[in-house]
């Protein structure tokens, strides 16, 4: 009887064991992603390279868990983790707030890669060393103002050059030939000056120009622009354009590729649309700007601006966008176009193109869009009998940038029948009209602006004037449309502004040195103490 119970209780136990262990295998976590957000923090939709994005549903899990699909997350987008994380259908979920407000379940990762990582808002502030130019000095910003030194980046170290070692040979020429009439009619404004008993240009030494730098989104690199190049000072008294050459690099702490030189002689070899040549910067022949990183930090997008005359003599301005393929160093010119803007967390890229008639007027703006290697145009009606126009085209002599929502789906315009005296936003895929019209500022004319940003998870424009005023201007909700100026506790003109990711705070680079912190938000301005 006594073995009897013994095989009994044995059968039990043998048939208890796999049990037990069946259970330990149901846990829904196991083989999935180590969770590596918390509560509280702040992530980022990863750039997985498809620009799909994420997904966001109304309940963790799938549609076999009662979980419906109600948005989606384009790569690059920052939002607030509030609760998490739950582990179902072969997917870590987390609870997020979402830019606008609004709140839905995204999944961190499944069982082979992250699709959210952890991600601190701030950005990257990179400055040449006063004492020593060659060295590029970085700052790491959050939006509360804590400011943090990362290492340096080094430049090839630069003294004075005859100009015959830097220029290329139509600068050479071009230098010469104002050279020579400068000899000849007035040579006294060359007195006191670098060519000052010079016969030949390539015998002057150049310096370098203040430099353009760009840092990528994540900070471990950036692009340079640097200026070799001198003003020959006119017979009527004015300073003169430069003549010389502009290089561009891509730098990191460890490397410095060189890219492709841009002369100021001119000569572009496409002249499609003619633009006014009331530009900002008329004494440089060549000028390289709106230079934007993809959000994944793999490309860059600049626009070039060559001063130059059309078929018929008459003076214009042409403008070029070209992308430089970060991995292989390459330059690609994509088109006569301008104001390029990222999209599909860097895998679209929006650009305008302009038809215009003989007096600089412009008849159409063209919206073109390259995504896969393919461009297409699109088509949205904002010219002609509605007389909508962007902002950009509208203020295009004053260099103003497109102002876009950061994921690149909202555009800002005006109507040129009332002057541009106000504004709404444009939603390109759905192709409607997202805001109310909004006035500008007061006393903020098209020609007193120097730059125009969406910030505050894109509910607010943050208006910059030539002359150092801030301000800030509610897009959506109740207030929408009330705009407010900003006191800075220093004077000076901003010569650079960086944005924060989701615009929550925006730096502000004044020419006097200082840096101010503006929260988009509160509407805080503090002084940074960048050592």
């Amino acid at each position: 009887m006594r073995a009897i119970h013994l095989l009994i209780g044995l059968s039990l136990l043998l048939a208890w064991v796999p049990t037990r262990q069946a259970v330990q295998a149901q846990d829904p976590c196991t083989g999935l992603v180590t969770p590596r957000l918390t509560v509280g923090a702040t992530a980022r939709v990863a750039f997985n390279g498809d620009g799909i994005g994420s997904p966001l549903r109304d309940n963790p899990g799938k549609e076999q868990s009662g979980s419906q699909l109600i948005g989606n997350l384009p790569e690059g987008t920052v939002i607030t983790i509030l609760e998490g994380p739950v582990c179902l259908d072969g997917m870590v979920w987390w609870r997020a707030s979402l830019v606008d407000g609004s709140e839905a379940w995204i999944a961190e990762g499944d069982t082979q890669q992250y699709f959210l990582v952890n991600y601190v808002l701030g950005a990257e502030v990179v400055q040449p060393d006063p004492a020593n130019p060659n060295i590029l000095q970085r700052w790491f910003v959050t939006y509360s103002g804590q400011v943090t030194s990362l290492p340096t980046y080094a430049l090839p170290a630069y003294s004075p050059r005859p100009a015959s070692e830097l220029w290329q040979d139509a600068d050479l020429g071009a230098a010469q030939s104002a050279l020579n009439d400068r000899l000849s009619r007035c040579p006294a404004v060359l007195e006191n000056t670098p060519w000052q008993g010079i016969r030949n240009a390539g015998d002057v030494l150049v310096p370098e120009a203040p430099m353009t730098i760009v840092p990528d989104p994540d900070g471990a690199k950036a692009f340079v622009v640097r200026h070799f190049a001198l003003r020959i000072p006119e017979c009527e008294g004015g300073p003169g354009a430069y003549y010389g050459i502009s290089t561009t690099h891509l730098v990191t702490e460890n490397e410095v590729r060189d890219l492709f030189p841009f002369g100021q002689h001119g000569g572009t070899r496409s002249k499609g649309a003619c633009l006014s040549p009331d530009v900002v910067k008329p004494d440089w022949t060549t000028d390289l700007s709106e230079i934007t990183w993809s959000p994944d930090g793999d490309t860059v997008a600049f626009t070039a601006r060559y001063l130059d005359s059309d078929t018929t003599g008459r003076p214009c301005a042409f403008y070029f966008i070209y992308l430089v393929d970060v991995f292989n160093g390459g330059i690609t010119p994509i088109a006569e176009g301008r104001r390029a803007v990222w999209a599909g967390g860097g895998t679209q890229l929006y650009y305008f193109t302009f038809a215009v008639d003989n007096g600089y007027n412009i008849l159409e703006e063209q919206l073109q869009l390259l995504s896969g290697g393919q461009t297409q145009r699109v088509n949205i009606p904002l010219t002609g009998d509605s007389g909508a126009q962007f902002v950009p085209t509208a203020f295009n002599s004053t260099g103003v940038i497109l102002p876009s929502t950061a994921g690149g789906s909202r555009l800002l315009l005006c109507d040129t029948r009332s002057g541009c005296s106000d504004t709404l936003t444009f939603e390109i895929s759905r192709k409607v009209f997202s805001s109310q019209p909004m006035e500008l500022p007061d006393e903020l004319l098209p020609r007193q602006i120097a730059a125009v940003y969406f910030v505050a998870d894109d509910t607010r424009l943050l208006w910059l004037t030539i002359d150092g005023r801030v301000y800030l201007q509610s897009v959506y909700g109740p207030d929408s449309g009330i705009w407010v100026a900003l006191p800075l506790p220093v004077t000076g003109q901003v010569h650079d502004v960086v944005l924060l990711p989701t615009g929550i705070a925006v730096i502000l680079l004044l020419d006097t040195g200082d840096v101010l912190l503006v929260n988009t938000v509160s509407r805080e301005v503090v002084e940074l103490q960048l050592n």
